[in-house]
């Protein structure tokens, strides 16, 4: 029996290492998630461990992603130990996973060190609050109206590290712009965020700020535009197909792409919303971002999908041109 195994064992590591030919053509675990990925939705967590496994000791600088990622699949895999210690030294640098979400509680309801974790990671963000930054075009008069663009930036990311790609000569010109942050923290140390989706508290404090800047700006009602890069980007979708927010359209920078249904999408289109994509030819999360265009234009939904060549989750060169573009499109 012993021996089945190691046999079993043996094939499934030739299996992972010659399906991509060799390690060392990856320069990254960006380049190296999606085939992970791959392993992963088809359940075959042992593969998308061992590839995750060596992005953890070839890539260094990456290795917040890849712990967080390798956290969760020891933990579909029940390695327990293993996603502990991971985390562990994750912790040790400052990075936060979300370790007091409950649907961890299944795995770790008995495990003392698991809820030592997940203590710490909530004393951080029991305190912390979103933030939100106000910046008016040139020669803002009250008197008249404004679109409004609200930013959500990346994960591992903050308001600051927003404001350096999101520039645009409409949003300067024409739109109030409003960056906001997430109160969850990825890196403590250096003071970098990650949005927790489907939360209470950020649904709360992000339609407070809401609120607030609706009144006390001059906005026009009928030009309010949600933009994000990645997880960013996953929350202005969610947000405005939920219609949590009376959206008019998306202006999105490679968004991971929440689950939605037809009949969200169809409600979305009869409202006459926009949606614009800008992406990458090699983004992890492209086949999602053209089924979500696809579903709008099947429906005869207004879109644009711009692919970028030779780049994968990333702002292209010209990605102020194109959100000019986009904005202009949307507010027309």
């Amino acid at each position: 029996m012993t021996s089945k195994i190691f046999i079993t064992m043996c094939a499934l590591v030739f299996t992972v290492t010659s399906s991509f030919g060799q390690f060392d053509k990856y320069t990254s675990f960006q380049e190296m998630a999606p085939l992970a990925v791959k392993y992963y939705q088809a359940n075959n967590i042992d593969s998308a461990i061992i590839v995750s496994e060596y992005a953890y000791k070839k890539f260094p600088a990456e290795d917040e992603d890849v712990i967080s990622f390798l956290g969760g699949l020891y933990t579909r895999n029940s390695q327990f130990a293993k996603a502990i210690a991971i985390w562990k030294a994750g912790h040790e640098k400052g990075y936060c996973f979300g370790l007091s979400n409950p649907a961890y509680d299944k795995y770790y309801k008995e495990n003392s060190d698991f809820k030592k974790l997940a203590a710490l990671e909530h004393s951080w963000y029991e305190t912390s609050h979103l933030e939100y930054e106000v910046i008016l075009p040139a020669g803002y008069d009250e008197n008249r109206t404004y679109p409004i663009v609200f930013i959500f930036h990346g994960n591992s990311r903050s308001i600051k590290r927003a404001k350096e790609s999101w520039k645009s000569s409409v949003m300067k010109e024409n739109c109030i712009s409003t960056f906001v942050q997430s109160y969850a923290f990825s890196n403590k140390n250096n003071e970098e965020y990650k949005w927790e989706f489907n939360d209470e508290k950020t649904l709360k404090e992000l339609t407070n700020i809401y609120d607030r800047v609706m009144a006390s700006h001059s906005v026009d009602t009928s030009k309010i535009i949600f933009a994000g890069m990645s997880a960013g980007g996953y929350m202005a979708i969610d947000l405005a197909f939920k219609k949590i927010i009376p959206v008019t359209g998306l202006v999105l920078n490679c968004p991971v792409v929440p689950k939605i249904n037809d009949s969200t999408i169809v409600q979305f289109v009869n409202l006459k919303k926009k949606i614009a994509i800008i992406t990458g030819e090699h983004d992890f999360a492209l086949n999602d971002q053209k089924n979500l265009i696809n579903s709008v234009n099947k429906q005869g939904g207004l879109n644009k999908l711009k692919i970028n060549k030779d780049i994968g989750h990333e702002f292209t060169e010209e990605f102020s041109s194109l959100l000019d573009e986009y904005l202009k499109w949307i507010i027309e």
